[in-house]
């Protein structure tokens, strides 16, 4: 699995899963580019949940030699959505699982398919029923329709809510990560690395208008990502998830444009890459270091696991995930330092609220939680 062009730097091509074939795993990807491959991001998501038409899904293809670019329809007994073909094929692949863990991870659209696939799975009390999901970039859509410059997202057909799945999407993931956490202890960790999923007020999209009418220069079409624009933050999601906040500025800019608004292409996608190589290395530190961290046991959350990564192991983050629940969701790191290089080894991170704040909660401090050496739980 290497790297592509328009995620890492220096033309890509970097080994993602390396360290973790290494180290015994073994690493699939369930491809469903074909089907999410819309001009409106809504019909691409609306697929993850069900058929909308009841007539198939359709998905796009392209003959190289021809040149020829089509849609075609998939229809399959049973299949309703793309996540029910992403719990046939897990289903395929892992029928006869017997190993420690399974983790998933979504990027993006595919966070919502992760989740759905993954509480699915559950529900069957399937033996590759995943303990830790991991959302990078979780995206939720947000407008319908949108047209600027005259460069349409796509979304010719208005809902009636006129926000994409409305709250749909977002309140089903929830109910999902939530039941996940409560009946098999399923943790959750968030990452996140530009505006289309940080920012809960004005859209990334009524940003850029703004800033191209103010006179910045570049294409709007090089700036948003295929087609999506500005997604709905889920805040209920991060409160219920170990959280962390990337600054990718080594994402080359937008002539005329920087900070967080450059490259958004590269913004929204620099996390997957940085989260897959954070596997082979030790997890950032937080800076300053906490006082609380000397007392901390070996292969606690505070000693081994500062700062959530893919190193970590999953007893740990779930040591933060009921830390974040002990604080309501109160919890978030943010990068600090190493925001210019692809190279993680100089990246830390601050955390709030303050390690060093020893918050008491009844008879226990909510680093108390962090404390002790995390417990791996076996496969539910």
């Amino acid at each position: 699995m290497r790297c592509q062009p328009d995620m890492c730097p220096n033309g890509g091509g970097q080994l993602l899963a390396e360290d973790w074939l290494n180290k015994g795993w073994n690493v699939g990807v369930f491809y469903w580019d074909q089907f999410a491959d819309e001009e409106c991001a809504r019909d691409a998501e609306q697929k993850v949940w069900f058929d909308r038409k009841g007539d198939g899904f359709r998905w796009k293809s392209y003959d190289v030699g021809s040149g020829l670019l089509q849609y075609n329809t998939y229809e399959q007994p049973g299949v309703v959505s793309v996540a029910d073909m992403c719990v046939e094929n897990v289903k395929n692949a892992l029928g006869k699982f017997s190993g420690p863990q399974v983790r998933f991870v979504g990027h993006s659209l595919g966070a919502q398919l992760a989740t759905r696939c993954a509480a699915l799975l559950h529900a069957e009390n399937h033996v590759a029923a995943p303990n830790r999901l991991t959302l990078l970039e979780p995206y939720f859509s947000k407008h319908s329709h949108l047209n600027f410059l005259g460069h349409g997202l796509g979304c010719n057909e208005k809902v009636s809510s006129g926000h994409g799945l409305g709250d749909f999407a977002s309140e089903n993931v929830d109910s999902y990560v939530q039941k996940m956490w409560d009946s098999y202890k399923v943790v959750t960790e968030v990452y996140k690395s530009s505006v289309l999923t940080e920012s809960d007020g004005e859209s990334a999209y009524s940003q850029l208008k703004s800033m191209v009418k103010s006179g910045a220069s570049g294409g709007l079409q090089d700036t948003l990502v295929g087609t999506m624009g500005g997604g709905n933050r889920n805040l209920p999601l991060e409160r219920m998830a170990a959280l962390v906040e990337y600054k990718p500025d080594w994402c080359s800019g937008v002539a005329g444009m920087s900070g967080d608004m450059a490259h958004l292409g590269c913004r929204h996608c620099a996390v997957f890459p940085m989260y897959f190589l954070s596997f082979g290395r030790q997890p950032a530190p937080v800076n300053p270091p906490p006082i609380a961290q000397n007392s901390a046991l070996p292969g606690s959350a505070l000693r081994s696991c500062v700062t959530p990564s893919a190193a970590c192991t999953d007893g740990q983050v779930r040591e933060w995930v009921e830390r974040q629940f002990a604080l309501q969701g109160g919890q978030a790191w943010t990068q600090v330092a190493g925001e210019s290089t692809f190279d993680l080894s100089d990246d830390s991170f601050a955390v709030n609220p303050s390690l060093d704040d020893n918050f008491q909660l009844g008879l226990k401090s909510a680093n108390e939680m962090v404390l002790d050496e995390a417990i791996e739980l076996p496969m539910a």
